[in-house]
C-alpha cells in the first residue's frame, strides 16, 4: 500500500478538478484549472514510476498537497470575486454580440510592416545562428557574453511573433506569408536543444497553447469553450506527442547525459521520470522533516535564481550553504531526482504557513492579472501586450508540476527578456 496516499491525491485532484471545470466553464488556460490538470497528468506518471521505485507515500504529504490545491483554488476564486462585476459587465457585452452574430466574433489581422518584421527576424536568425556557431566551436563553457544575451532577444522576438502568427492564423484574413512569423519560434526551439535547457523550449510551446486557446475563446465570444477545447487537441496532439519523442532523443545532448535515467530507462520511465518523480522527491523530502534540504539563507530555494544575481552583480555577499537536494529513486540505477513541485520550495524555505502564504499569493496574482486584463477582453493593442505577458508568466503554471516557477520568473534573464518583449512590441506598433 505505498501508493495509497498518492492515489487519494489524484483523486483529491480529480475531485478539484471537475468542480473548477464548472465554476470556471471548461476555459483550460485559467491558472487554477491548468495547474489542476497538470497535477493529475503528473500524478498519474508519478503512480506508474512509483511501481518500480518503490518508495512509501505519506500521509503528510498528502495533507500538504490537499492544503495547496485548496489554497490554489481559493486564491483564484478571489482574484474572480474581485473582478466580479467587470467580468459582470462583459458577460452582458459579449451575450449581446452573441445575439448578433451567432455566438461569434470576427478575428482582426495584426499586419507589421514589413522592413520592421524582417529587421526583427533577421536580426533573430543572426543571434541563433551566431549561438549556435560559438556552442559547436567553442563548446558551452566559452560561449561569448555576446551569444548568450543574444538567446534574450531570440526568446523575445519568439513571444511576439508567435503571438501575431497565432491571431493571424485564426483570423478571417489568414495569408500564406504569416508562416515567416514562426520562425523566431523555431529559433527558440533550436537555442533551447543547443543550451540543453528543454524547459526554454517548453516555455514557448506553453506560450503557443495559450495563444490559441485565448483567441479562439474570442473568436467563439467565449460561449463555445469545450469546442475550442476540442479543436486544440485536434491540432496539438500530434505536437505533444512529436515533444515529448524529441524530449526524449534530447537526453544524449544534455550536460549530464551519463546518469542512470539516461542510461537505462526507456520512453515510457523516461516520461514516468520526468513527469512524475517531482511529487516523489517532494514525498521523501516532506518524510525527512525537510530540515537536511534547508539552507542559511533567507528564501534561498524559492528565490535562487535573484539571489544568484544580486550575488553575481556584487550588491549582496554569497553566504549561502546549499545542502544536497538530490533524492535516490534507484540506488541500483543510479536514478536521483531533485525536481519537486512548486509546492516543495517555499514549504522548504518558509514552513507550512509560509508555503501557503506563498502559493495564495503567486495564484492570486497571476489570476487577477488573467481575469482583469484578458477575460472576456476583445483584441486591442493593449490586450494583445497583456496576452504575451500572461503567456510569458504562465511557464509559472506550465510547470508546477515540477518545480517553481516563481524562481524562475523572478530572475535577471527573465527581466530582460520581458524588457525586449516590450522594446520589440513597441516597435512593431508604437505602444
Amino acid at each position: 500500500m505505498n501508493n495509497f496516499f498518492l492515489i487519494m491525491s489524484i483523486v483529491t485532484c480529480v475531485v478539484f478538478f471537475g468542480f473548477k471545470l464548472k465554476e470556471v466553464k471548461f476555459d483550460v488556460v485559467s491558472p487554477g484549472l491548468g495547474t489542476l490538470f497538470l497535477f493529475i497528468i503528473s500524478m498519474l506518471f508519478a503512480l506508474f514510476g512509483n511501481l518500480s521505485w518503490n518508495i512509501k507515500f505519506e500521509p503528510r504529504t498528502f495533507f500538504v498537497i490537499f492544503s495547496a490545491i485548496t489554497v490554489i483554488c481559493i486564491a483564484e476564486y478571489a482574484a474572480k470575486m474581485i473582478n466580479k462585476k467587470r467580468l459582470h459587465i462583459r458577460n452582458i457585452l459579449i451575450s449581446k454580440d452573441a445575439e448578433k452574430n451567432s455566438s461569434y466574433r470576427e478575428i482582426l489581422r495584426i499586419n507589421i510592416p514589413s522592413c520592421k518584421k524582417m529587421i526583427v527576424i533577421i536580426l533573430t536568425i543572426l543571434l541563433t545562428l551566431f549561438y549556435t556557431y560559438s556552442i559547436a566551436s567553442f563548446g558551452k563553457e566559452s560561449v561569448s557574453w555576446i551569444a548568450v544575451q543574444g538567446i534574450k532577444f531570440v526568446m523575445a522576438s519568439a513571444y511576439v511573433n508567435t503571438f501575431v502568427f497565432t491571431n493571424n492564423i485564426l483570423a478571417e484574413q489568414k495569408k500564406r506569408k504569416d508562416i515567416i512569423l514562426l520562425i523566431p519560434f523555431f529559433c527558440g526551439i533550436i537555442c533551447s536543444f543547443f543550451t540543453g535547457v528543454r524547459t526554454e523550449m517548453l516555455r514557448l510551446i506553453l506560450a503557443l497553447f495559450v495563444y490559441m486557446v485565448i483567441i479562439l475563446q474570442e473568436r467563439n465570444n467565449w460561449k463555445k469553450q469545450l469546442k475550442s477545447i476540442r479543436f486544440i487537441i485536434k491540432k496539438s496532439l500530434i505536437y505533444v506527442c512529436l515533444f515529448l519523442i524529441a524530449f526524449f532523443i534530447m537526453r544524449e545532448y544534455i550536460k549530464s547525459a551519463d546518469i542512470g535515467e539516461n542510461l537505462y530507462y526507456g520512453f515510457f520511465m523516461y516520461l514516468c521520470f520526468y513527469i512524475g518523480s517531482p511529487w516523489i522527491v517532494l514525498n521523501v523530502k516532506i518524510a525527512r522533516n525537510l530540515t537536511p534540504f534547508k539552507g542559511n539563507t533567507w528564501g534561498q530555494n524559492s528565490f535562487s535564481n535573484i539571489i544568484s544575481d544580486l550575488v553575481d552583480l556584487g550588491i549582496i555577499k554569497d553566504n549561502r550553504i546549499w545542502q544536497n537536494s538530490f533524492i535516490s529513486l534507484d540506488s541500483q540505477l543510479h536514478v536521483n531526482a531533485n525536481a519537486d513541485t512548486i509546492i516543495a520550495s517555499p514549504l522548504i524555505d518558509f514552513g507550512y504557513v509560509g508555503m501557503i502564504i506563498f502559493i495564495f499569493i503567486t495564484y492570486f496574482l497571476v489570476s487577477y492579472m488573467y481575469y482583469r486584463k484578458i477575460r472576456y477582453i476583445c483584441s486591442d493593442k493593449k490586450r494583445n501586450i497583456a496576452l504575451i505577458k500572461y503567456a510569458f508568466i504562465y511557464y509559472i503554471i506550465g510547470i508546477s508540476f515540477y518545480s517553481n516557477g516563481v524562481n524562475f520568473i523572478i530572475s535577471l534573464y527573465y527581466f530582460l527578456t520581458y524588457i525586449i518583449i516590450r522594446i520589440i512590441y513597441w516597435f512593431y506598433f508604437k505602444v
